[in-house]
């Protein structure tokens, strides 16, 4: 059977062979080519979804750091309001002993 083939037959068969396999790695390189766009896609799709979730993790952090400041600035208010009380009540007791010791004294000089 080689014998009767001409170098035309053998070129032909290379061609045939050839194409065929050109065909299937074309195929293949397609079926690639789709899953890698397949997947660039669902990459995407993910990056997005990270940084939504990125971005609903900032603004938690921030209404909780407001919260922690504010219970922060009320905490310091409540120990400006203790001292300034613990101050009146210095102020108003030496005011009231004053005018008692001062009743007192005028008392007893009038007794006496």
């Amino acid at each position: 059977m080689n014998a009767e083939w001409t170098r035309e037959d053998y070129i032909e068969e290379d061609v045939r062979r050839h194409s065929e396999e050109l065909r299937q790695v074309t195929q293949v390189t397609s079926q690639n080519a789709a899953a890698l766009n397949a997947l660039i896609k669902e990459n995407e799709r993910a990056r997005e979804t990270f940084y939504r979730f990125v971005e609903q993790v900032e603004k938690e952090f921030e209404r909780r750091q407001t919260l922690i400041d504010n219970v922060e600035l009320r905490l310091r208010d409540l120990e400006q309001w203790k001292s300034r009380t613990g101050t009146y009540w210095a102020m108003g007791g030496f005011v009231i002993a004053t005018v008692v010791a001062g009743l007192i004294n005028v008392t007893i000089n009038m007794i006496g």
